[in-house]
């Protein structure tokens, strides 16, 4: 690890039990960007003997983007109930209008991971990541967690927010991120379902 970090590539172990749920954002990203090192050159040998040799290391960097509002993230789920979500100021558009300019001015491209909510609200941020030339993915319908609904509720978010995001955006939805990675030990089935 410390060779590696001395020539700029960060190393982090990811343990066994843990593989899978890191994984489980990663399936069907066919759009996931690979961008440039930006610091210096590391190489294979650089990486063994923590000197600068001649092979280079090619560096992928993958970009995605969950496309939901503050509010509505897992961690204010007991203090802002969803029930209230239409009571909070969005700040969706301007933070996408934001991360699109972003994306463009750097070459990035990636999946925006969109919660259906998002689309029967602000169908325009769909459409804007589509005509940008991002993969539209999914997030389910209200950033519910795998592990606080059943397999019916499951395939009912997934669908309807699969069919909803393809209307709008044009585009087949072929990825999936859980809310909060929560297809963890248990809820395989969701994995069946996908």
């Amino acid at each position: 690890g410390n060779r590696l970090q001395r020539v700029g590539i960060a190393v982090r172990r990811v343990p066994r039990g843990e593989l899978a749920r890191v994984m489980q954002c990663c399936r069907a990203c066919p759009a996931a960007l690979s961008l440039p090192h930006s610091g210096p050159s590391p190489t294979r040998n650089a990486a063994r003997s923590g000197t600068i040799a001649e092979e280079p290391v090619v560096i992928e960097h993958h970009f995605t983007v969950d496309v939901e509002e503050y509010f509505q993230v897992s961690a204010f789920e007991r203090q802002i109930p969803r029930e209230s979500w239409r009571e909070f100021p969005s700040r969706i558009e301007s933070s996408m209008v934001k991360i699109l300019e972003l994306m463009s001015a750097h070459g990035a491209r990636g999946p925006l991971f969109t919660l259906g909510h998002i689309g029967v609200n602000h169908p325009q941020i769909v459409r804007m990541i589509a005509d940008a030339g991002h993969e539209i993915a999914s997030h389910g319908w209200d950033h519910r967690k795998v592990t606080d609904i059943d397999p019916t509720e499951f395939r009912h978010s997934i669908r309807r927010t699969k069919q909803l995001l393809e209307d709008i955006g044009g585009l087949p939805v072929l990825g999936f991120r859980a809310p909060s990675f929560s297809i963890t030990r248990g809820r395989e089935w969701a994995l069946d379902i996908l």
